[in-house]
């Protein structure tokens, strides 16, 4: 939401005349989608690094006072040790670049739908494409396993299923590589998308335009 209201911003103002004259609308886009992935990116990383800080800090504290302690959380916390065949340095790496590509793939979709919006009130139906792709990523995670190799191959549903294909051996580090080079791909191919749309639709007041008029617009000459 965040990124369709930042890509839509200027339409309602004259400020959107003045910037496509300096800037490519492409290279504009992508300059919002990065801004609010980079925002996205620090908030989590903050999240966690202070989670992770507080259950440190707690069980160092609780440690020092009753080193005999049978707390149940910290026993826990404890045992994870025996995971750590299964998250491996690889395997954690890998998952947070499925996470930062997936990111970016979905706010590149989020994008689109804020290029072909004329106005802010217009995004409640364009954010529509955001939702759809996201329901029928999630709902193909639930598909036979014989289509596990397929889903680790389309980068809407990669990054939902890879890390945990990776953290089972099901797919090597190379194939984890292919699919994330997908994602980021289609991701950029998205953006890309969203900056000609967003010319398009620079000048153009009235409905929302439908998928063949869209089409038209955006490839005509």
């Amino acid at each position: 939401q965040g990124t369709a209201n930042c890509v839509v911003l200027e339409k309602s103002s004259k400020l959107m005349d003045t910037m496509l004259v300096s800037v490519k609308p492409e290279a504009m886009v992508i300059g919002k989608v990065l801004a609010q992935a980079f925002t996205c990116v620090i908030q989590i990383a903050l999240w966690v690094i202070g989670l992770w800080g507080g259950f440190a800090a707690g069980i160092w504290a609780v440690k020092t006072i009753n080193p005999d302690t049978t707390m149940p959380l910290i026993q826990m916390f404890g045992h994870m040790g025996l995971l750590s065949s299964i998250f491996t340095p690889v395997n954690i790496l890998f998952f947070l670049l499925y996470l930062a590509a997936g990111l970016l793939l979905y706010l590149a979709i989020a994008s689109i739908g804020g290029a072909i919006a004329s106005k802010q009130e217009d995004l409640s139906m364009t954010n529509g494409i955001f939702v759809i792709v996201l329901l029928l990523s999630f709902s193909g995670n639930f598909d036979s396993m014989g289509s596990v190799g397929i889903l680790d191959w389309i980068p809407f549903t990669s990054i939902l299923v890879s890390p945990s294909h990776l953290l089972l051996g099901s797919i090597s580090i190379a194939e984890a590589c292919g699919s994330l080079a997908v994602v980021v791909i289609t991701a950029l191919l998205g953006m890309a998308l969203a900056g000609r749309i967003y010319k398009a639709m620079s000048m153009y007041k009235g409905n929302i335009p439908n998928a063949k008029q869209l089409f038209a617009m955006i490839f005509s000459k």
